[in-house]
C-alpha cells in the first residue's frame, strides 16, 4: 500500500517538529543550575515565608529565623538582636521589598517596617 503524495509531507514534518522540539529542550535545560538549599548548607531555617530577588541579583530569603541575602555561593545572615538598634527586632520575615531608590525594607512578624 502506497501514501498518495498529499501526504507525503506528513512524516518529515513530524521528524522534524521532533527533532526542533529534542534540541531546543535540551538547550533549555542547560542554561539552568539547580541547587537544593538546606540547613546542611547555611540556610537557617527551611520554613521560609518569603523570596525576593533584588535589582543586584540577590536572593533574600525570610524565615522564621530571620533572614538572609544568597549571592548562589553563600548565606549572609541578618539574625535579630534586641540590644543591637541596628539589627533586626524580630526574626520572622513576613515580606521584603526594594523601593524605587533601592532601598530594602523588611516587613516582620511584629509589624513595624524595617529599612535596611
Amino acid at each position: 500500500m502506497q501514501c498518495s503524495k498529499k501526504n507525503n509531507w506528513l512524516y518529515p514534518a513530524i521528524f522534524l517538529s521532533c527533532l526542533l522540539f529534542s534540541v531546543a529542550a535540551a538547550a533549555q535545560s542547560s542554561r539552568y543550575i539547580f541547587r537544593h538549599l538546606t540547613t546542611e548548607n547555611g540556610l537557617i531555617n527551611t520554613r521560609i515565608s518569603t523570596l525576593y530577588q533584588d535589582s543586584k541579583g540577590y536572593i533574600w530569603i525570610g524565615t522564621l529565623d530571620g533572614l538572609q541575602r544568597y549571592d548562589g555561593n553563600r548565606f549572609v545572615n541578618y539574625l535579630p538582636d534586641l540590644h543591637d538598634p541596628e539589627a533586626l527586632h524580630d526574626g520572622w520575615i513576613n515580606t521584603v521589598f526594594e523601593d524605587s531608590k533601592h532601598r530594602f525594607w523588611v516587613g516582620t512578624h511584629a509589624g513595624a517596617p524595617y529599612l535596611m
